[in-house]
């Protein structure tokens, strides 16, 4: 965690996406547009409560006892304007996000995330069990933290 903070720190600048940015889209565009992350983002895997070891260390106060999760949990580090920032994934958001820096148009990202999750959200957490919804806190929440770069729409094929 201390590593990807620091390589968020020193990580290379880029254009943030505003969310006019996003209104101006076409309607039409965003079944093949892809949208593309800070060049700081990057995705992580905790299996173990290492955050909490980590902010201890930063707190200067004595770390828990490292334990196993029963699951890892999908956490986020990127850069924001001149500061680091981190935070934990709804699974959704963590699929969205994975499919997105592996160069899947949005759609097909959203599809790919709401079938891994099976269509909705299972924690009664905000979304309400609908995955549609979820994906639409994700890109207002992405505009919030800083996280967009660019809107990339492919030409028009003339197939």
């Amino acid at each position: 965690l201390d590593w990807a903070l620091r390589k968020a720190f020193d990580g290379p600048d880029s254009a943030v996406l505003e969310s006019a940015d996003l209104a101006a889209v076409a309607p039409s565009a965003w079944a093949t547009l892809r949208l593309t992350l800070v060049p700081t983002a990057e995705l992580l895997v905790f299996g173990h409560n290492t955050v909490a070891v980590w902010q201890s260390i930063d707190d200067d106060t004595p770390p828990p006892a490292s334990e196993r999760g029963l699951v890892g949990v999908d956490w986020l580090v990127w850069r924001k304007g001149l500061q680091p920032h981190f935070r934990s994934l709804h699974p959704i958001e963590a699929a969205l996000l994975r499919a997105m820096q592996g160069g899947a148009s949005f759609a097909h990202a959203c599809e790919q995330a709401q079938a891994g999750s099976g269509g909705g959200d299972s924690d009664g957490g905000e979304g309400g069990g609908d995955g549609a919804l979820r994906i639409g806190i994700c890109l207002r929440q992405w505009l919030e933290d800083g996280l967009l770069s660019a809107v990339v729409i492919p030409a028009a094929s003339n197939a």
